[in-house]
């Protein structure tokens, strides 16, 4: 008998397998987002052993919030062209300081690919200053570096714009010291237990 020529066919690796899930691999370069600041998310399209995979069209995806109570805003949408891996989502914020934070991209258009989540992390709280209405008091040479201040319409600087209104500094049960007992002009007294009230002083 004649034996017909033999056909073989190539098994692609699973290095060379297509893209098939999402996968959040960075918020905000491995830091803590602040509240109210914005901060990046990179989506990557994976195979299904985590090896990224190019995208064989362009694929839009979308960021949501999985696990958090506060609000996820700014830009939540990016896309993953045509030929590449990844895309970098900048502008991304949230409103409230707490751990423990998840988001989900889910692909919208393009390659079907299956939503992936982030990692947990933790948003810090916002940083504020005291801009105007917080001044030391002069005094009589005393021999001591004990201080007192005068409070009158403080603005605190660093407040996001949802929380005006929410927020006031508190000046009971503070401690001040000047920076030495000697006698002099323009001295710096360092002031303690200033503490925050208000609906939003929790971030």
């Amino acid at each position: 008998t004649q034996n017909s020529p033999a056909t073989f066919y190539s098994v692609g690796s699973a290095e060379s397998a297509p893209p098939t899930k999402l996968a959040i691999t960075t918020v905000n370069g491995g830091s803590s987002p602040t509240v109210g600041a914005t901060f990046s998310v990179i989506v990557q399209s994976q195979n299904a052993g985590g090896t990224p995979r190019n995208v064989t069209t362009n694929t839009a995806v979308t960021l949501s919030l999985n696990t958090g109570t506060g609000t996820l805003g700014g830009t939540l949408t990016g896309t993953i062209t045509n030929g590449t891996s990844s895309v970098t989502i900048s502008g991304v914020t949230y409103n409230k300081a707490e751990n423990g934070v998840i988001l989900t991209a889910t692909r919208t258009s393009g390659n079907t690919l299956t939503a992936g989540n982030s990692s947990s992390f933790n948003v810090s709280k916002a940083v504020l200053t005291v801009s105007s209405g917080l001044i030391a008091n002069n005094k009589v040479y005393d021999a001591t570096t004990a201080a007192t201040i005068s409070s009158n319409t403080v603005v605190l600087a660093g407040v996001l714009a949802g929380d005006t209104g929410n927020l006031a500094l508190s000046t009971n049960g503070y401690m001040a010291t000047f920076a030495s007992a000697t006698v002099g002009n323009g001295k710096t007294v360092t002031v303690g237990g200033l503490t925050l009230t208000g609906s939003a002083a929790g971030n």
